[in-house]
Order: structure tokens, then sequence, then C-alpha cells
């Protein structure tokens, strides 16, 4: 008689297919435990600067930095108009942060009424001499956040909305002339 001797020297021949499954179940758990982790919902904080022309005269904000205009901090407005000029989102839950206070890395706002009028808005250091400005501690400065109006428009466990409004108004363009 022909004895055949198995060639697998272990008796049970799935013990070593059921360790590698087990240790692939082992890492697809890992696996989704992480994507899972990686969901934690982020707070975070938009603000929104709205600007208005309440006037009947068209107004250019011009910013400044070294002289030189900064095309993306500037904007204009049509008499009457409203537009929102600014948004941006932060980490975090907190208040909303106006278009001044980002923009502080720029010297200086130049308002201009009809093209003809003007009047800077300077930071806390004046840098120049035009004789019509308003300094920062004036509320009808644009850096000056207590110059904006600020509204809640969302808030949530994860995301706060605010609508921050500056106006401008006849008194801007009397200041001006």
């Amino acid at each position: 008689m022909i004895e055949v001797k198995p060639s697998c020297p272990d008796k049970n021949i799935f013990s070593w297919a059921d360790s590698i499954c087990k240790a692939n179940i082992f890492k697809i758990a890992i696996l989704v435990l992480l994507s899972f982790a990686g969901c934690i919902k982020e707070k975070s904080t938009v603000s929104n600067t709205i600007f208005t022309n309440s006037t009947s005269h068209a107004i250019a904000v011009n910013a400044y930095a070294g002289g030189q205009i900064q095309s993306a901090s500037s904007f204009s407005l049509s008499a009457n108009e409203t537009k929102q000029v600014f948004s941006i989102r932060n980490g975090g839950i907190g208040i909303g942060c106006s278009f001044g206070y980002y923009n502080f890395p720029v010297d200086s706002f130049l308002v201009f009424f009809d093209s003809s009028y003007s009047i800077a808005h300077y930071k806390f250091t004046l840098i120049g001499n035009k004789p019509k400005r308003y300094l920062y501690s004036s509320k009808r400065n644009i850096y000056n956040d207590s110059s904006y109006v600020a509204h809640l428009v969302y808030d949530a466990k994860f995301k706060r909305e605010w609508d921050l409004n500056y106006t401008f108004i006849e008194q801007d363009y009397l200041d001006a002339r």
C-alpha cells in the first residue's frame, strides 16, 4: 500500500488563511474609524462686508499701500447702490470682522465722490497730508470696526455668519467738499 502524506505540515490547513483574514479585518476597521474621525465638522465664522451708498453721488474707494492703488481692495458704488464687497471665512466661532480690519495692511483709503471731491481714511497714524480726512477714531472711518453695523445672519453649532454694513451718507460727501 502506498501512503500519501499531506504537503502542508500544519494539520489545520485554514489557520494560516484565518490569521491573514483577521489581520485584514483589523486594518479595515482601523481605516473605517479613521475616516469617521476625519468627518469632524470644523467651526467657522463667515464675515460679509456690505457697503451702501445712500447719497446721490457716485463713489470710488481706492485702497493705497506704499503710494500704489491696491485694486483688490478698491471698489466703486453708483448713487444709492448697495454691494457686498468682501467676504471671508475664518476658523472658529466668533464675531464678524470688517473690511477695514482685513485691509489693515493697506496704508489708507481715499474715497472719491463724483470723481471730484475726496476724503482720506487713515489708520492710527497719519501717513499723508490730506487736509480732508477721517482719523481712525472717527465713526465714519472705514478702518474703525465701530463704523459698521453688524447683523447676525446665521448662528448654528458649527457656523456663524455675519453681515457688516457700512453706509456712506450725505455728510461724507459734505466733509469731502
